[in-house]
């Protein structure tokens, strides 16, 4: 077996069950409507829950507090109604630039033992 040909249709695949996906949530929820009232608060204890598990879970809180850091800069400077899409850019950003920093650390605290992860 061709493992790029494989491959090639395995990412074709999975690129076309996004796309019909998206389309058809796109169509179906279009068609339903349903009060969303709350859902601020309900997407606001996830976020929370999400930060305290990966808190708890790493040794490492330097993404957690990029996290925070660029939220919070990002709802000085956009305000409340527009700080989520450039929050989410500069987290992403960061995060990229910084990533062989952060995963460096992480080999280095597994490779030394250390049990608090």
């Amino acid at each position: 077996m061709d493992k790029n040909r494989y491959f090639f249709f395995v990412s074709l695949l999975n690129q076309s069950y996004w796309i019909t996906g998206s389309v058809a949530g796109s169509l179906i929820g279009s068609l339903l409507t349903f009060n969303t009232a709350g859902i601020e608060f309900s997407m606001t204890a996830l976020f929370i829950v999400v930060l305290i598990e990966q808190w708890k879970g790493t040794s490492n809180h330097l993404s957690a507090l990029i996290g925070i850091g660029a939220s919070f800069i990002c709802l000085l400077i956009f305000g409340a109604e527009g700080f989520l899409i450039p929050s989410m850019l500069t987290i992403t950003i960061t995060l990229t630039v910084l990533r062989g920093r952060l995963v460096s650390k992480q080999d280095e605290k597994e490779k030394g033992g250390d049990t608090n992860a």
